[in-house]
């Protein structure tokens, strides 16, 4: 019998002692997860759950996963941040669903959620459910990005007028 078993995300091998089977939601096959992957693997489960339950759907379109994804790469948030924020917007500022998308996130949202969370916190109140997470604030360059040079239609070059 092997002492030792891999990681199925990070392909270490760990001892099997240290190694935890973990089912992901939308999938039906335990697989071998380290502590670090499983932990992170719990927080995407987390968001899918929350995305799901917001938007109303059986499971993350490719759309939100793209949306998650440009979050994680363009401001650095995680799977926790994304997730309440989402929480903040929609149970506590009551905001109406208008697309199964990640748009409403944005810094000022993530900046306005922290204050929010640190608000509680003092108050020694709640949010949906009590978390113990402390948030450090990111600054984000946001250059104006450039407007395309649209070009004026002329019907006349089309038609071979001018």
């Amino acid at each position: 019998m092997r002492s030792t078993l891999k990681c199925s995300v990070c392909k270490q091998s760990f001892d099997r002692n240290t190694i935890v089977q973990y089912t992901p939601i939308f999938n039906k096959i335990a697989k071998n997860y380290c502590p670090d992957c499983l932990k992170l693997r719990q927080e995407q489960d987390r968001f899918a759950m929350t995305v799901c339950k917001i938007f109303q759907l059986e499971f993350p379109t490719p759309r939100i996963w793209k949306n998650r994804s440009d979050l994680q790469k363009k401001y650095g948030y995680t799977d926790k941040v994304i997730t309440d924020c989402l929480e903040y917007l929609y149970f506590v500022e009551k905001k109406t669903v208008l697309s199964e998308s990640l748009t409403l996130v944005t810094p000022t949202t993530v900046d306005a959620m922290i204050r929010y969370k640190n608000r509680q916190q003092v108050q020694g109140q709640s949010i949906a459910r009590s978390t113990t997470t402390s948030y450090t604030k990111k600054i984000v360059n946001m250059e104006a990005e450039k407007p395309q040079k649209v070009q004026d239609f002329n019907p006349d070059h089309w038609l071979g007028g001018e």
